[in-house]
């Protein structure tokens, strides 16, 4: 009886949900499957500004990835990858331990771009914004400051907290930043309106506004690589709000309790969100694996590496030789059943299939204030409407994949994917 080789998929990022859900099609194919991943969750980045903002919460937005591995007889292992040996075709794992696989596909993501150590005596306390995860632990942060510079809301016996948020920052004028800084404030308005609801009776003047200022620190120009409309309509939302925005130059440093941009202006800030754009996971740099001009494992037309054949990848984390990719989560979606049906043809030693790539998509960016801006082809707006629809299609994709975390076939695995 031959051995069954080894698939095993580092990373269960947005580009390998379809490929879990295709265990047993490659268990039929001949393969045993294991799972790599840091955490047993996996959460939507698509949704993750709006559970800062609390208007989803974290059962929203995310997937267990471990249910849906091993209830299709799977194997899974709650570790980051931090070294592969090609040459020995082995993952080397945080706590040492070594992984032998005959095919491995990688999607394990990205990071934000040089956010810096937190200056822990003076501030400000920095929050990158990968993993999503981060910005569930800021939303608590952020309540808990609010909380403690709120008189009402002292505990008798304790002092008041060291720090009174006054300023959040955000760094990163891109999709992400924008997106950050629109339900950060939405977040603290929030809480302003329920301080207003906790009034006693008979008391009619408003409480003292608690609400910190945020500033958008937007580098040469906000959404700078997106037509004009779309940045007058996000600007536009911005001014509704408060919300300043700064451009023209760079931040240059976040410590002593402020922020420093390269033309000398300082801006006081207790939190600082950083948002600057991402880059890949910096194992494959760290590996010595083919990579491209970002760090990205780089594979072909088919999403495979062309010196190794038997890696495959998808997501942030590559590099896509024949077109560079945006880095946003649309790609990784699509990509999904290409890497399914190219892993097994590989296996059955088949022709692969190219990977269509294409830098056109719908695009939805929610400003926290119950509207969105909408790109589609040469058609931009901004409406409640459009939010209702980034809404519709995040929450498809939610209902789709949360649905086989427990083996449920429903929706098929050979459906289309949204996106």
């Amino acid at each position: 009886m031959n051995t069954p080789l080894h698939l095993v998929l580092a990373g269960a990022g947005h580009a390998h949900l379809t490929a879990m859900a295709a265990i047993p099609r490659f268990i039929k194919a001949g393969c045993r499957v294991t799972v790599v991943n840091p955490s047993h969750l996996h959460y939507y980045s698509g949704m993750g500004p709006g559970m800062l903002a609390g208007t989803y919460t974290p059962e929203d937005i995310r997937f267990n990835v471990r249910n849906m591995v091993e209830s299709r007889s799977g194997t899974f292992v709650e570790e980051p990858v931090i070294r592969v040996d090609a040459g020995a075709k082995k993952l080397i794992l945080a706590s040492g331990k070594e992984i032998s696989y005959d095919i491995c596909s990688f999607n394990i993501g990205s990071g934000v771009t040089n956010a810096p150590q937190a200056d822990e005596e003076q501030g400000p306390e920095i929050l990158p914004v990968k993993p999503i995860i981060n910005l569930l632990a800021a939303r608590d942060r952020i309540k808990e400051l609010l909380a403690r510079s709120d008189p009402s809301q002292a505990v008798p016996g304790e002092p008041a907290g060291p720090t009174e948020l006054k300023q959040i920052g955000v760094v990163g004028g891109g999709p992400a930043g924008v997106e950050i800084a629109g339900n950060v404030q939405a977040l603290v308005a929030s809480m302003d309106r329920l301080d207003t609801l906790r009034q006693p009776r008979g008391i009619t003047a408003p409480p003292m506004p608690r609400e910190p200022r945020i500033t958008l620190f937007a580098g040469s120009r906000m959404l700078g690589r997106f037509p004009q409309k779309v940045q007058e309509l996000t600007r536009q939302s911005f001014r509704e709000r408060a919300i300043d925005i700064v451009e023209g130059a760079r931040v240059k440093e976040a410590a002593k309790g402020r922020v420093l941009l390269d033309n000398g202006r300082e801006f006081p800030c207790q939190l600082v969100f950083w948002a600057s754009g991402v880059s890949p996971n910096p194992v494959f740099t760290e590996s010595g694996l083919p990579i491209g001009g970002d760090g990205g494992l780089l594979v072909n037309e088919f999403l495979q590496s062309p010196e190794h054949p038997e890696l495959f990848g998808g997501g942030d984390c590559i590099h896509f030789a024949p077109l560079p990719l945006d880095k946003v989560g649309v790609h990784a979606v699509r990509q999904n059943p290409l890497l399914v049906e190219n892993i097994l043809a590989h296996i059955q030693g088949k022709p692969l299939t190219t990977y269509q790539a294409r830098n056109e998509y719908l695009l939805l960016f929610n400003l926290g204030d119950g509207t969105a801006v909408m790109r589609h082809k040469r058609w931009i707006t901004r409406s409640r409407l459009a939010m209702k629809l980034k809404n519709f299609i995040d929450h498809r994709f939610m209902r789709r994949f949360q649905a086989l975390e427990q083996g449920n076939k429903k929706g098929g695995v050979g459906t289309r994917v949204p996106g």
